[in-house]
């Protein structure tokens, strides 16, 4: 019986060492195959890969020089802003506002030209 059972143990063992060994080379045939797709993808989308990049590179920079710019326009208004408020303010403040005519919010362009000055204090 020992002998029996031993003998369907070995035709077992190649069996499955047979089966092992198909199952070895169908892995490597895969493994090729999958690795050689990789490599016709990598070479596919390589250069289309990189042209996105650089146009998102590009679209950056783009977008960091444009906020500067607004920056700088922000600074540039608010500053003109300061610089025109403030003489009217300081006329409101010294109250020779009401010595000046000043004219009013609907004024002509020959009226902003010729705005009465000789009331003002020296």
């Amino acid at each position: 019986v020992r002998d029996g059972a031993m003998s369907d143990l070995q035709t077992q063992l190649r069996e499955v060492l047979r089966e092992n060994e198909l199952l070895r080379r169908e892995l490597e045939a895969k493994e090729s195959k999958l690795s050689s797709s990789m490599n016709s993808i990598k070479t596919f989308w390589s250069p289309e890969l990189k042209k996105e990049r650089a146009v998102r590179k590009d679209e950056a920079t783009k977008m960091a020089v444009w906020k500067e710019q607004y920056r700088v326009v922000q600074e540039e208004t608010q500053s003109a802003l300061i610089t025109l408020s403030l003489p009217l303010s300081l006329c409101h403040l010294l109250g020779v506002r009401n010595r000046i005519k000043l004219p009013s919010r609907n004024f002509n362009k020959y009226e902003s030209r010729h705005i009465k000055t000789n009331s003002l204090p020296r």
